[in-house]
């Protein structure tokens, strides 16, 4: 999935566009500065599309992760 270049709304920072996306990790610039945050964990309460929303794909590597936590604790 492509994430880069979507404008995205923080609930402490603000409005930002997302700048760099990996497996792991997602960049979004706000004002002129960087923060970068675990992905996909950041879409679960702290992040979301400007209109509000978080797309099902992510929403989806959201389950994935939860599981992959889950089996290492298990």
């Amino acid at each position: 999935m492509v994430l880069e270049n979507l404008a995205v709304r923080h609930k402490s920072f603000g409005d930002g566009i997302i700048v760099v996306h990996d497996d792991k990790y997602i960049t979004v610039r706000f004002n002129e500065i960087d923060k970068k945050f675990v992905y996909p964990d950041i879409f679960e309460k702290f992040l979301t599309l400007a209109d509000g929303t978080v797309p099902s794909e992510i929403l989806s590597d959201l389950d994935s992760a939860k599981l992959l936590k889950q089996a290492l604790i298990d």
